[in-house]
């Protein structure tokens, strides 16, 4: 619509220039089609009742230009046309006005009806919104579109700022509200239900306490969800669902037992559709946030289940916008109210951890997934505490997060980019859970996992596993707990280094033994060495692969810097024979590295010079 913007009015000399009757009104207006906004007998106005002769068939009688001897001023002239839109037995002057705001000829005529428009707002503020609401609620059909700009004017006064004229007077009495509420219950296009339905949460909003300052709202709001009606019961959830941070439990004129049982009774419904019971599990959602407390959400525990329930027939669905929207809900409610989710934990936290394994779901959903688990793990009392106590939840987590880390796709360019892209949110994602609930906790579960995507076939699961030994090692501080598995994995983690077909495993493999060398110190030096340092000189060779060479530098830094002496000293000179010559060669992608290891080697051992002598 149109901005209503104030112009600066003309002065009183000045005459208002005349105003073509838009083309699109003219043809809404012709006598063979008559007015269906007048009463029920109504039948079509003379012709000089719809264009005074004096304009001729092409002249609006809204903004028509006044003559000397009948109006001594513009603001004569605004007076005189507001009292036509205010006092006609018909709302031709309203349309007309209404059509000129949004169908302009010429900037003038939009600048007049603007001029206009805010008059009335200034001087007549509660009779031009009752005005309103009577073309509102008598328009026809073939006159949809002013009735929706109609609407649109009032949703604008109603809701202007603090310096507005709604806010110096009170004129949101209940007869407006109760004609507002009337619009829900009539009306029939979809796109003005929105309107309404949203414009009403936005109104109700602003009220300080809703259940006491507007009770009606929620009476038909209640009404409403037991309709037989399910376009009315859909819209009578979605406004619940906007209502309810703005209800105090104190303030319901509808206790919440009530409203659970109307929800209760959707999802129990064999009639009502799929996108019903979207809108009643998010409004499910905000009553569990909103209107419960640890001594009573056990009461309410089958909101709960159909949350769960409403997922999985999403995702069987593959309807990627719900399943996004529900999981947004639930993972608001998990870092607020965690013990919501403790009667049904392992229910929930499994029909979430489903999405991973949807491939044909938008990463984007995923990657919401991801977060819901995060948002329990960085609960630190009772979320984390749900989640150490649960027999499958990190299992099968950790068993997603693998098949997302193995998502990938080779990449021509691999060898040449400076870092990788693909699957980052779920590195993150990952480190972020490790972080929450320690490298410790999760080794308790790890090996199992990691043995069997270790030795899959496709180079992208062998990535996946030991990309997520190295995040989990990040973590750790010991090599005591579960030792033997230690020994294993590190073991096939140095093999590979040297034995892995492709460059992306092996290049993964001496980050995660860069992470052992820097968190797992000194144990892993002191056990690994004779392993360790062999595969790190070969991987130094790797000319075919500058990436794999320049990451084997860094993890050779990484383990030096933690070694004695006694440990470098066999290994010594066929590294500093190495690092010399890369230094005399012009590869800047490995001389900084170089240097590195260099001053690492040098502080570690003693005998560095008496190596560079001989």
């Amino acid at each position: 619509m149109a901005s209503t913007t104030s112009s600066p009015l003309p002065q009183d000399s000045a005459t208002p220039p005349s105003m073509s009757l838009p083309s699109l009104l003219r043809a809404k207006l012709r006598p063979t089609r008559g007015n269906p906004n007048s009463a029920i007998n109504w039948s079509p106005p003379p012709t000089s009742r719809l264009r005074p002769p004096s304009l001729g068939s092409q002249r609006s009688p809204l903004l028509s230009p006044p003559t000397q001897s009948s109006l001594n001023s513009t603001r004569d002239y605004l007076r005189s046309k507001a009292m036509e839109i205010l006092e006609s037995p018909d709302t031709l002057p309203l349309t007309c006005l209404i059509e000129e705001l949004n169908f302009p000829e010429t900037s003038t005529d939009l600048m007049y009806a603007q001029n206009l428009l805010n008059y009335l707002k200034n001087n007549y503020l509660t009779s031009f919104c009752f005005c309103l609401v009577s073309f509102y609620k008598t328009c026809g059909s073939e006159f949809g579109n002013c009735k929706e700009y109609a609407f649109d004017i009032l949703c604008q006064i109603l809701t202007e700022g603090k310096e507005g004229p709604c806010q110096e007077t009170s004129f949101l009495d209940k007869e407006i509200k109760s004609a507002i509420l009337d619009f829900l219950n009539t009306e029939s296009s979809i796109k003005n239900l929105n309107k309404i339905r949203d414009f009403v949460a936005k109104i109700a909003t602003k009220e300080v306490r809703l259940g006491n300052d507007w009770p009606e709202l929620l009476e038909f709001v209640y009404e409403s969800l037991d309709s037989d009606s399910e376009e009315k019961v859909k819209y009578a959830v979605s406004l619940l669902y906007k209502l309810i941070p703005h209800c105090a439990v104190e303030d319901l004129v509808v206790s919440p037992d009530s409203f659970y049982d109307s929800l209760v009774d959707i999802f129990d419904s064999d009639y009502m559709s799929l996108e019903v019971q979207v809108e009643a599990v998010l409004t499910s959602n905000r009553f569990l946030l909103y209107w419960t407390n640890r001594s009573n959400h056990d009461r309410y525990s089958v909101l709960m289940i159909q949350i769960v329930e409403t997922i999985s027939t999403l995702v069987e669905h593959k309807s990627d916008k719900d399943v996004q929207a529900v999981v947004k809900e639930l993972t608001v409610l998990t870092k607020e109210k965690p013990w919501t989710l403790s009667s049904q934990f392992d229910y929930v936290v499994l029909s979430v951890l489903r999405i991973l394994g949807e491939v044909e779901l938008q990463d984007k959903t995923r990657i919401l997934a991801l977060e819901f688990v995060i948002a329990l793990a960085e609960e630190r009392v009772q979320g984390r505490q749900m989640l150490l106590g649960s027999q499958f939840a990190i299992p099968k987590f950790l068993e997603k997060i693998l098949l997302l880390l193995a998502n990938l796709k080779d990449d021509s360019e691999w060898g040449t980019a400076e870092s990788d892209t693909q699957n980052l949110h779920s590195v993150r994602c990952l480190d972020r859970i490790v972080a929450a609930l320690g490298g410790e906790v999760l080794m308790r579960y790890f090996p199992r996992l990691f043995a069997i995507n270790f030795c899959a076939e496709d180079w992208q699961s062998r990535h996946a596993a030991v990309l997520s030994l190295g995040i989990v090692a990040e973590r750790c501080s010991s090599l005591k707990e579960s030792k033997h598995s230690w020994d294993q994995m590190a073991g096939r983690i140095i093999r590979s280094v040297k034995e892995d077909m492709h460059p992306c495993v092996r290049l993964t493999a001496l980050y995660t033994i860069k992470q052992f060398s820097k968190n797992l110190k000194p144990e892993f030096q002191d056990q690994y060495r004779d392993q360790v340092l062999p595969a790190l000189t070969k991987a130094m060779d790797d000319f075919n692969y500058p990436r794999v060479q320049v990451q084997a530098y860094s993890a050779l830094f990484e383990f030096t810097s933690n070694c004695t002496p006694s440990i470098l000293n066999p290994y010594l000179k066929e590294i500093v024979t190495k690092l010399l010559k890369e230094l005399r060669e012009e590869k800047h992608m490995i001389k900084g590295e170089t240097l590195k290891v260099l001053s690492a080697v040098a502080y570690s051992s003693q005998v560095l010079l008496d190596s560079l002598l001989i």
